[in-house]
């Protein structure tokens, strides 16, 4: 960029389960940086319990799927966060 600044995502898809950290904890530390903090972010997990999707919107993410994805759903989901221009729009 012209600026020097690193172009950033319009949103961030992230798996509930990964291998070194749990997606809560990557949630907190998007939310916490300045730089990725206003990015939308989405969790998938298999986790469908409601007070683990409870919990991971309220620490940040706009959505919370559990697996296997309901696709229409999802890129309903997609499509209004992204809105038609491709830029990322809060909830």
């Amino acid at each position: 960029m012209e600026d020097g600044s690193q172009p950033q995502p319009d949103l961030i898809v992230l798996d509930g389960h990964l291998p070194d950290l749990t997606g809560e904890e990557v949630l907190r530390r998007l939310k916490a940086n300045p730089a990725t903090r206003e990015i939308p972010v989405i969790v998938a997990s298999a986790d469908a319990t409601p007070e683990r999707a409870e919990r991971v919107v309220d620490a940040g993410a706009v959505e919370y799927f559990t697996k296997p994805l309901d696709v229409r759903q999802f890129l309903a989901t997609l499509s209004r966060i992204l809105g038609s221009s491709g830029r990322a729009q809060a909830k």
